[in-house]
Formats: C-alpha cells, structure tokens, sequence
C-alpha cells in the first residue's frame, strides 16, 4: 500500500490498521507528521508483523533546535525506530530523511533484520553514524543494494564489514568522507558489485577505479 498527502488523520488511521499489509510506502507530500503524529503512525507499523517492504520518508514537522544534539543527532526523537525489530520478515527497507525521527541507537536497533536484501537510509545525517553502518553491514550479510547517502560516516570503517557483503550490487555513498585507495582496496572482492556511488580522495588512482 502507498499512501501519501498531507491528511494526517487519514495516515494514522491507516498506520493503526495496516496489519494485513506486506508492503507500505508513507510519503507525505504537503505538511510532514508531528512528533505525536509520528508516534502513533510508527506505533502502527511495528504491528504490521506481513510486511516485506517498508518505506518511510521520515521528515518531522517539529523542527525545533531544542531538541538537536550537538552533532545533529535528534535528542528527542519523534518516534523510536525500535520497535520496527519486529518487523523479521522485512526484505526491504528504506527510512529517509529520517535525521529528526532518528536518535542516537535507533540505527543500531535495526540490525535485527539480517534478511533484508535491500537497506536504504539515505539523507539521515548524524542518525546513522560509523558505529551503525559498521553494525548493519555486519549483520545483515543477504544484502543486494545498500544506500548510505548523505548519512555522517566519517572514518568510512564500515566498509571493513561490506567488504564481505558478497551479493552486493548497488552500494551508494556519496556525501559522506572521501573514499580512500585503502578503502577502494577492500571492496574490489566484491564481484556482483555493478554500481558504486562515492566521492573519491585524490589518492585513488584510475587503476583501482578500474576494478568496478
């Protein structure tokens, strides 16, 4: 199921009673949730047990610095994502433009769902860090396309773990650190790998390049 607009009781109304559903894309194209409307939609979603694919555009109406850490991590966040680890039987999931629904952890959590053959968390700033993208491409060994774009990786160590991700095709990382030649280096194993997206250092010679 597809929803989108700006008619909020409409979407949680839906978000509560989508249980039956396998696959839900919520993409508001007029006023974003709040943080109580988030609430209550994500609340909705983690009972969703069937779904297979889910894809949020997590932006959040409250855009209030109060509740921003120092590195753009959302203190109080409009929802915690959680209680989105029951969801085991998701292959596909994308959260984005998730930096105000995201806090510090939440990331972390999402590491319960090994199955996931497609992860897409881009545009999610500081809620998606080293540590997380470290964790999820350890943890979630099946996946095929994985987007990290414009997410906070700054020592781009999680590429150790992706490095082992030997069905990956698609791999985005473009506005986060530059990929070093060590980097590089450590993903030329991947095989299946047919689209690589990511700013290079000047370090990087074409002949590594040449490898993808």
């Amino acid at each position: 199921m597809h929803l989108e607009g700006g008619d909020q009781q409409q979407l949680q109304l839906h978000g509560c009673n989508c249980r039956s559903y396998m696959s839900l894309h919520l993409n508001f194209l007029q006023e974003n949730p709040s943080r109580q409307e988030w609430q209550v939609i994500l609340n909705g979603v983690a009972a969703s047990t069937n779904l297979i694919k889910l894809h949020l555009d997590a932006a959040c109406s409250d855009d209030s610095d109060n509740n921003e850490g120092a590195d753009g991590a959302c203190n109080t966040p409009c929802a915690r994502m959680a209680g989105l680890a029951g969801l085991t039987n998701l292959k596909d999931l994308c959260i984005t433009n998730g930096a105000q629904l995201l806090a510090p952890g939440d990331a972390l959590a999402l590491t319960a769902h090994s199955g996931l053959t497609r992860l897409e968390l881009g545009h999610d700033d500081a809620g998606v860090g080293d540590e997380a993208a470290a964790a999820l491409a350890g943890s979630c060994q099946q996946l095929q396309h994985l987007n990290l774009t414009d997410c906070s990786l700054v020592s781009m160590a999680c590429l150790a773990n992706v490095a082992h991700l030997t069905q990956l095709t698609q791999l985005r990382l473009k506005g986060n650190s530059r990929l070093t030649q060590q980097g590089l280096m450590l993903l030329t194993g991947l095989k299946r790998l047919q689209h690589l997206e990511g700013e290079r250092s000047t370090d990087v010679t074409d002949e590594v390049m040449e490898r993808f």
